[in-house]
């Protein structure tokens, strides 16, 4: 019944209380008795409980998953389990923000031959489409990954990869894109 009730309290600037009680089929009284009544001793110790998990939360930079906070707070005296330190940190929005380690994602075999410098690592053209080349350099970002190419007067656009992956989407972004035909 309660969640009518937030409903109402809630949509109250926006619709007539009378007609949502009619809508909700929940009395008047019922609703001012509610509102009126004085926060239940969980409501409060989960109020008191936040503060202090946002405190601790604030102190760890924002980097203290729910099960760090908890240890946390076991250590300063405050009596909570791990999964209502949980569904707190849930209500109040407060998820950890951990930057992932960097990890070599690419290492080159050591028996393989070496690719063949066709330009002679001279990748200036004197016009579009005079010579074509290209590369995909994985740029180290955070929060999400970069990817940039050359473009023939050798500046350096970026790619920003979509949910799909797929990079050649946005190749084409900053001008046309040239195939070779032959």
């Amino acid at each position: 019944m309660s969640s009518k009730y937030e409903f109402i309290d809630a949509q109250k600037v926006h619709y007539p209380l009378s007609w949502m009680f009619g809508w909700a089929q929940v009395s008047s009284s019922g609703f001012y008795e509610w509102r009126n009544r004085p926060a239940s001793a969980t409501a409060e110790r989960r109020d008191q409980l936040k503060a202090s998990i946002e405190q601790v939360f604030a102190a760890s930079r924002q980097t203290y998953g729910y099960r760090r906070v908890h240890a946390e707070l076991a250590r300063q005296g405050v009596q909570a389990g791990p999964e209502l330190v949980r569904a707190v940190m849930r209500e109040a929005g407060l998820a950890a923000c951990q930057p992932r380690p960097w990890r070599v994602t690419t290492i080159p075999d050591a028996y393989a031959e070496p690719t063949a410098d066709l330009v002679d690592r001279d990748f200036t053209a004197p016009a579009p489409g005079a010579k074509l080349v290209g590369d995909i350099t994985y740029i180290k970002t955070w929060p999400r990954s970069a990817f940039a190419h050359p473009d023939y007067r050798g500046n350096v656009n970026p790619i920003w990869p979509q949910r799909d992956g797929l990079i050649w989407p946005h190749l084409g972004r900053g001008g046309t894109v040239r195939r070779h035909v032959g």
